[in-house]
């Protein structure tokens, strides 16, 4: 959202706002005449247009299209877009330095105007938000001013609070339109534990593995993370499928346990206390805790697990660590860690937004608690759900497996006046007293493990999607690119588990059809040396011969189906090609016979025939040739056929 790399967008909306608006949404948004790039949000990679061909202004009508078939009304559509205009302006506030090492707002920004307006908040209680602190010295509360650095990152985690809270809004809007269960209208997923009658189809659109050539953070690392869990629940998911397979078959499971190819990898990042997250989390709790003593105690702590994390002499001079994923090694620069793991919402903004004179706004965070500490009795594994206390739990990435909030959450204006500001003021700070006690890593770990546990109820369908090249262009395809996505998609991994095992299946019928005249060209050859051959049958027999070339722990007989490994696949292709080739040897010897009999017997034929008559001629007397000559002559020349 506040950053892309070279040749990314942004999210698409942004632009087809910019592009597409009304002109009197344009008007409503002070978007008028605004180009994409006057916005700092949209021009830092370099990239505005689509690559794919689509017009963004045809897009955006698309996009209200949508909007309006999922049942939100024209006002509704406003707010939405209101916040998503707001989103846009606030990238574009400047700080400037006020005092030794405070911050402010800078004169005449208009961007800053712009924001308050269209959030509904005060032009003192937006900068107040943004350029200040409340700490508690002793008993008494003390304001603080932060810097000018400070300041922006605070306004840039307002702008991904912002955005996550919209799209939450509209995912829960999205899932109400599509329910039959009205007691779930405001869930994004109906819980698992419910009766059958709450059965769902739901459709989990994952990060893809990312790793950049010229730095990886926090980001990637927790993406990457996600993407090890999601393929440890692939792999088991495959495995699970094969496990059923043998049994339908009353064939032994001959693995045991799970096979897993990235354990160690998950526990390098989950270990407690010694694991890098628990590393993390400890500095960034600490109030000196910084990056560079979060590289040292990673590089202290994690050294001896040296088959996934290694750092050179040049990556620890720069704070860097690589971590070997099943998809690839991965370098991470832990520059920003420890901020980054504690980016939470300003309590100040919360109070501001909450007491916004717009209601939709307000009702957004009316029940927002980003980063709420589980309960004791919670831990990383437990998935989170909705309970009676409105307790819920919000990432600031806008993740997409955050928690839904209530269901009163956005009808709260309806039910009558808002409470006083000093009442919000006072609810905000008893939730913000707990906001360090959950970091941005413990809240992603929960979220996902809620993810996991509502996978892990439901029958899933796995759906790889390959880029054949990245230049969008029809017919080329770019090996060494497809390859790299099969491996970031844990096909590659999943292939060589499968290899370890029987991962040929071949039904009784085709076994028979295909490798069956191979045996019995066997028997037809060599059945001297094999007395008891002929009494098996085709199958069998087959069996024999891969057990024989291969060893008894490469064929299994099911109920319908045949289990082979790779060797004894490989084994019996390639008796069939020898068979093959046998055959045709024999018959093109056999061919090659016949041809030369026949050939011999027609010349011999001949010959004879031409010794009959030359025999005859020589034994018959000249004046008998000479009066059988006339004859003949006389015969022609009564038919005409000599000249005259």
């Amino acid at each position: 959202l506040i950053s892309q790399a070279k040749g990314e967008r942004n999210f698409h909306i942004f632009y087809e706002l910019v592009r597409g608006a009304s002109a009197a949404h344009r008007a409503a948004f002070h978007l008028d005449d605004a180009p994409v790039h006057s916005f700092h949000y949209l021009h830092q990679s370099g990239c505005d247009t689509r690559t794919d061909g689509v017009d963004d202004v045809a897009q955006y009508q698309r996009t209200l299209h949508a909007m309006a078939t999922v049942g939100l009304t024209p006002l509704d559509q406003t707010h939405v877009l209101q916040l998503v205009a707001a989103v846009l302006h606030l990238g574009n506030v400047k700080f400037v330095k006020k005092g030794q090492d405070g911050s402010r707002v800078a004169d005449g920004c208009a961007s800053a105007a712009f924001v308050c307006k269209l959030l509904g908040i005060g032009s003192h209680d937006f900068e107040a938000s943004l350029c200040t602190r409340e700490i508690i010295a002793g008993f008494e509360p003390v304001v603080t001013l932060v810097s000018v650095d400070r300041a922006i990152h605070a306004r840039d985690t307002l702008a991904k609070a912002i955005y996550a809270r919209v799209f939450e809004h509209l995912v829960c809007r999205i899932n109400a339109s599509m329910s039959a269960l009205p007691s779930y209208s405001h869930q994004t997923i109906p819980p698992a534990s419910t009766s059958s009658s709450s059965t769902h189809i739901g459709i989990v659109d994952i990060f893809g593995f990312e790793s950049f050539d010229t730095s990886n953070s926090l980001e990637q690392l927790c993406i990457n993370y996600a993407n090890e869990k999601l393929q440890q629940l692939f792999g088991r998911f495959v495995f699970g499928m094969e496990q059923r397979t043998y049994e339908a078959e009353g064939v032994t499971w001959p693995f045991g346990e799970w096979p897993t190819t990235n354990e160690a990898c998950l526990d390098l990042l989950e270990a407690r206390p010694c694991g890098l997250f628990a590393l993390l989390d400890e500095q960034s709790r600490l109030s000196k805790g910084s990056d560079r003593t979060l590289a040292t105690k990673l590089y202290e702590t994690l050294r001896s697990n040296a088959g996934h994390f290694t750092a050179s002499k040049l990556d620890q001079a720069h704070g860097a660590f690589t971590i070997v994923h099943y998809a690839g090694a991965v370098t991470y620069s832990t520059r920003g860690f420890c901020a980054k793991n504690k980016d939470s919402v300003p309590h100040e903004a919360l109070v501001a937004l909450t007491a916004s004179s717009i209601d939709f706004v307000a009702d957004l965070f009316d029940d927002w608690h980003p980063h709420d500490p589980p309960s004791a009795s919670s831990s990383s594994n437990t998935p989170l759900t909705n309970n009676n206390s409105g307790s819920n739990s919000r990432s600031f990435t806008g993740g997409r497996w955050s928690t839904p909030p209530p269901s009163t959450s956005f009808m709260r204006s309806s039910l009558g006046s808002r409470p006083p500001s000093s009442l919000l003021r006072s609810s905000v700070s008893l939730t913000t007293n707990n906001i360090m006690a959950a970091t941005v890593v413990l809240t992603f770990k929960m979220q996902l493990s809620s993810l996991l546990a509502t996978l892990n109820a439901s029958h899933p369908h796995f759906v790889r999607c390959i880029k054949p090249n990245d230049a969008m262009t029809p017919h080329s395809f770019d090996a060494k690119r497809v390859l790299h996505q099969l491996r970031c998609c844990g096909l590659v991994s999943v292939a060589h588990i499968a290899r370890a095992g029987f991962p040929v299946r071949v039904p009784h019928a085709s076994y028979v059809t295909t490798y069956g005249p191979l045996v019995r060209w066997k028997k037809a050859r060599s059945h001297k040396h094999h007395p008891d051959i002929n009494k098996q049958d085709d199958g069998a027999a087959v069996d024999a011969f891969v057990v024989a070339a291969c060893g008894p722990s490469h064929v299994l007989r099911g109920r319908t189906i045949v289990f082979l490994t790779h060797l004894a696949l490989q084994t019996l292709e390639a008796a069939v090609v020898t068979c093959r080739h046998d055959a045709a040897t024999v018959l093109q010897a056999n061919a090659k016979a016949h041809l030369a009999r026949s050939s011999f017997k027609n010349k011999r034929r001949a010959t004879v025939a031409m010794q009959s008559v030359w025999r005859g001629s020589a034994a018959t007397p000249p004046p008998v040739r000479s009066s059988v000559a006339f004859v003949s002559i006389k015969h022609m020349s009564l038919r005409g056929a000599l000249p005259s």
